[in-house]
């Protein structure tokens, strides 16, 4: 049996109808969301879904027959102020599934996050030695949990205490792809371009608020959650050592180019509507991320990356899709 938390998020979703194709058809969820949306995991054999008070007794209970937990569910809002939430959600509770994994023996692998780098000045290496941990510098409160929690779990496995047999923080860039309708405005550009241009035939990107950087040349890693989920199955079925993993392609993407490759799976004529960037974003707006991918290569995956033109075309076909 495989446990998910937040098995009806994003990333949740689409893993577990990845695991629902194999012989790994024995799925747990836990994600208090599932009630209001179980159509996410149509066609997905879910054995239980398991209340967040109750998941450290249901992994007790079941240590012997869980394959691994695939830690998932958080507060995933960028511009989330409620450190008391922050620090339950995304911290806390990481640790003490940890622990509980730990003691068990059972494979632990969460979702950590590229908002850990901060502004990018000190490069996008996944390391967890400890001081490198530290000395992280998110720019807002939802990178900082992140960070943390990254810290905490590194911490506690060179404690000496027992820790899982295997496990990885995965330090997810810029997903895209279906199945974030319910993210709001957090969701991924691709489906807020999607709905715009279908709104307007245009597209709203922001201006630089960078001296340094042209409007529209802001860039980020932008990775097809296609491509997150086949990290997390290699990772199940390879063990390799643990760490944590930047997960993206290796390559920045700029939000105009994003932007025209919308259009052209829209087959639209480009038109964008520059727009200041939004005052709660000041000071914690990532410029430019892109991942360093030689230690997840070097652990052994060997996944081809989907180009962004690839990726966009399948999500905008999603969306329309699910539309129609």
């Amino acid at each position: 049996m495989i446990l998910i938390t937040g098995g009806a998020g994003f990333l949740g979703c689409h893993l577990a109808r990845s695991l629902a194709q194999t012989n790994r058809a024995d799925l747990a969820v836990c994600d208090p969301a599932l009630n209001q949306r179980p159509e996410v995991l149509d066609g997905c054999p879910i054995r239980e879904n398991v209340s967040t008070e109750e998941l450290g007794e249901f992994i007790q209970d079941n240590e012997k027959s869980l394959e691994a937990v695939f830690h998932l569910g958080a507060i995933s809002s960028t511009i989330e102020q409620d450190l008391r939430l922050l620090v339950d959600s995304n911290i806390r509770l990481t640790g003490e599934l940890f622990d509980l994994c730990g003691l068990g023996g059972v494979p632990f692998y969460y979702a950590s996050s590229a908002a850990v780098y901060g502004n990018g000045s000190q490069g996008f290496v996944d390391d967890d030695a400890l001081a490198s941990l530290a000395g992280l510098r998110p720019l807002n409160p939802y990178g900082w949990s992140k960070a943390m929690a990254d810290l905490l779990v590194s911490t506690q496995a060179a404690s000496g205490n027992p820790a899982p047999p295997s496990w990885a923080g995965l330090r997810f860039f810029n997903a895209y792809g279906p199945g974030e309708e319910h993210k709001g405005e957090m969701r991924s550009p691709v489906a807020k371009f999607h709905e715009q241009i279908l709104e307007t035939g245009r597209a709203r990107l922001f201006r630089s608020s960078n001296p340094d950087i042209k409007d529209g040349e802001q860039a980020r890693d932008f990775v097809w959650v296609g491509d997150c989920v086949k990290v997390m199955v290699w990772l199940l079925d390879s063990a390799p050592q643990s760490g944590v993993f930047n997960v993206g392609t290796g390559q920045a993407r700029t939000f105009s180019e994003l932007a025209n490759a919308v259009f052209s799976a829209m087959e639209v004529e480009p038109d964008i509507e520059w727009i200041p960037t939004p005052k709660d974003l000041e000071g914690q707006y990532q410029f430019h991320t892109q991942a360093e991918m030689g230690k997840l290569r070097k652990a052994g995956y060997s996944g081809e990356v989907t180009a962004l033109e690839k990726g966009v075309s399948l999500h905008i076909a999603a969306l329309e899709a699910a539309s129609a």
